[in-house]
Formats: C-alpha cells, sequence, structure tokens
C-alpha cells in the first residue's frame, strides 16, 4: 500500500535516522579527541574513520538498495541464509580473521578490518523474513512440526558467534528472531520453548567462562572490585552521574580521557549523559524509542508479508541493542560490547543499519520506475 500517510510517516522514519546519526557523529568526535590525539596525531581521527568507513559506503548502500526491487528480495531469501553462513565463516579462515578484544569477530581486508556480524544482521533477517513469510501456516502446528525448524536457522547463525565468541551479538540475533516470530503469529508456549532454549544456552555460556559470571555479579555490587571486574561499571557510573541534569559541557568531560574503556564505542552513552546531561540523552533515548514504534507503524501497512517482517526485524534489532548496550552503560546489565546504532564508533555497524534502511526506503517509498512497475503487475 502508498499513500500520503506512508509517505508522510516514512519521512519522519527516515529523519529520526538522520538526527541520531549526526549527533552520534558529533558526539563521537568529542568522546574519542583525546584517544585519537594521543595515539594516532589526530584530535579528529576516530570521527574520520566513521564517516569513511561508515557514513559514505552505508549512503552509498542505502541510495543503492533503494533501486532494488521488492520482489528480488522476497525471490532471494534463501541466498540470504547461505551468505550470511559464508560471511560468519570468514573469520575463522587463518590469516584473514582478526582477534580483537580476545574475540575472533573481524576479518582483515588491507589495513582495515570489517565485522562480518554486522553485515550478516542485515542478511539475516532478509532470510528470517522470507522463512515467516512462505511459512506462516508452520507457526500454527505443533513445536516439532514448525517452530522447530526456525529455531534450528537462528541456531545455526547464533552458534557461529558463540564461537567466536561474541555472546551479545547472539543475543541480539536471537531476542530479534524471537520478536518476528511472534509479531508472524506464534503461540505463546512456542515462544515460551524459544525463550527457554535462549536462557539454556545463556547458563552454558557462563558455566564455562567464568568471567561471564563475573559480569553478571559485578552489577550488583561494583565496588566489591573496583580495580578489576567492576572498574568499567563503576567508571561508566561516575561520567552518567557528573553530568546530572545538563551535563558538563560539550567537550568537557572528563571520564573520556581513559579512565573509562571504549569511549567512543560500547562506553559512548556514558559520555554523552556526562557532557550533556539527562535531559539530552534522555531525548536520545526517545529518539530511539519512536524510531522503533514508527517502524512497526509503517510495518502493517506494507504490500508484502516479507517487507512487514524485515521492517520489523530491522527496528527490532535496533531496539534489542540499544537496551542492551544503554543497559549495561546504567549497570542493568552485563556488559556485552555492543555498539550503540548509528552513534558509536564502527564503520560496519553504520555501514549495515543505513543498508538495512535503503531497503526500507524502496519499501515504503519505491523510486517512481518501481511504483509504475508495481501498478503494471496488478493489472
Amino acid at each position: 500500500m502508498h499513500d500520503a500517510h506512508t509517505d508522510e510517516n516514512s519521512l519522519s522514519l527516515f529523519a529520526i535516522v538522520a538526527v541520531i546519526l549526526s549527533f552520534g557523529l558529533i558526539m563521537l568526535g568529542s568522546a574519542t579527541a583525546p584517544i585519537g590525539a594521543e595515539k594516532y596525531g589526530s584530535a579528529y581521527y576516530f570521527l574520520f574513520r566513521q564517516v569513511v568507513l561508515g557514513v559514505i559506503p552505508g549512503t552509498v548502500l542505502f541510495i543503492a538498495l533503494r533501486q532494488v526491487s521488492l520482489t528480488w528480495w522476497e525471490r532471494s531469501w534463501k541466498l540470504m541464509f547461505a551468505l550470511s553462513i559464508i560471511l560468519l565463516g570468514l573469520v575463522f579462515i587463518p590469516h584473514l580473521g582478526a582477534r580483537i578484544n580476545g574475540s575472533l569477530s573481524w576479518i582483515h581486508i588491507g589495513s582495515f578490518t570489517l565485522q562480518p556480524a554486522e553485515l550478516v544482521k542485515f542478511t539475516f533477517i532478509a532470510f528470517l523474513a522470507g522463512w515467516l513469510a512462505n511459512n506462516k501456516k508452520l507457526l500454527a502446528r505443533p513445536f516439532t512440526e514448525g517452530l522447530l525448524l526456525y529455531l534450528l536457522y537462528v541456531v545455526a547463525i547464533c552458534g557461529m558467534l558463540l564461537l567466536q565468541p561474541d555472546l551479545g551479538t547472539a543475543l541480539v540475533f536471537f531476542a530479534t528472531a524471537v520478536v518476528m516470530a511472534f509479531i508472524a503469529g506464534a503461540e505463546m508456549n512456542q515462544l515460551g520453548v524459544l525463550a527457554a532454549f535462549g536462557v539454556g544456552v545463556v547458563i552454558v555460556m557462563v558455566a564455562i567462562a567464568p568471567y561471564r559470571l563475573e559480569r553478571i555479579t559485578v552489577i550488583f555490587n561494583p565496588d566489591k572490585d573496583p580495580l578489576g571486574g567492576g572498574y568499567h561499571i563503576k567508571q561508566s557510573l561516575i561520567a552518567i552521574g557528573s553530568g546530572g541534569p545538563l551535563g558538563l559541557g560539550f567537550g568537557n568531560s572528563r571520564q573520556k580521557f581513559q579512565y573509562l574503556p571504549e569511549a567512543g564505542s560500547d562506553s559512548i552513552f556514558a559520555i554523552i549523559a556526562e557532557e550533556m546531561g539527562f535531559v539530552i540523552s534522555g531525548a536520545l533515548i526517545v529518539a530511539y524509542f519512536i524510531l522503533v514504534l514508527k517502524g512497526y507503524a509503517l510495518a502493517r501497512r506494507v504490500p508484502s508479508e516479507w517487507a512487514k517482517y524485515f521492517i520489523i526485524g530491522t527496528v527490532s534489532w535496533i531496539g534489542v541493542q540499544v537496551m542492551l548496550n544503554i543497559g549495561a552503560m546504567l549497570a542493568i546489565v552485563p556488559l556485552t560490547g555492543l555498539p550503540l546504532p548509528l552513534v558509536s564508533h564502527g564503520g560496519s555497524s553504520v555501514m549495515m543499519t543505513l543498508a538495512a534502511f535503503g531497503v526500507i526506503s524502496a519499501i515504503i517509498s519505491p523510486p517512481e520506475q518501481m511504483r509504475v512497475n508495481a501498478r503494471k503487475k496488478h493489472i
């Protein structure tokens, strides 16, 4: 369906994306200035990388994917699963995969690194959207005859992530898949089985890696080990608390001077709260919330089941990741190392988020030639 109301909603959706991205670039420039100047001789080093490796290629993909017809995506969803497996498998190839911060989650491309899991967020959601669109009737059958197959696909992807290991991204994938199945009409008892399986996997992963248990327990008492397991959370809470209602002022963060780990990536929300205060950081959270709600609203008005589930999957991925990232900074959930979408440093993340919105743009406000083709198709 295409009407003026859809156009108005789509414009507001992309306006929110643009505002968050622009605000993120400003805050990234501030958060990474000290470490950029010290390690690379330029306060704008990380900001430049974000633009060159994230925003520019992401914008190119946004424009390019606007030209791809909805019909192509509806036919190619199985290809997206194969592509997801291939991308995640690249990190295990010797001399291509790169281990950073203990996780084998990156690949070398010349002098640059790329995180395949960020690309797979896009391709796997495209696959799940196709599976749900073509197998929706299976959701009404007993678990072993329907949703079990869906779970096996999800386990295959999450299993490859856990081998890296990247529990945080696996949680985002799993939660997004559950939300998509819920919207598609899966019964609560079947969703309960999915949730129970996910909880079981988390328990096993915590049991085999004691540092994960420490990340959970430290939430309740970061002062128990303020220079060890509780250091990151402690410094994050200091930054957020220092900001107060209106913040210390743009550029005036103290925690970004290498007190707070990963100030430009995982922890950037704490720097935002410190410099801009509760009002602005709260407004950022509201912007994300509106973005997700707008996406869900638009998904109800699109012309196909695949398009509906792709939009739901994309905004759910963003919503889940925002909750886990900000929740970790507020000591509500354990640290996961996930970036804050459209804000944190990470070219792969920004690029693929913009790519996903390029597809959404083509769905809800297609180029004129695609509209003409669609009208001819229905004549």
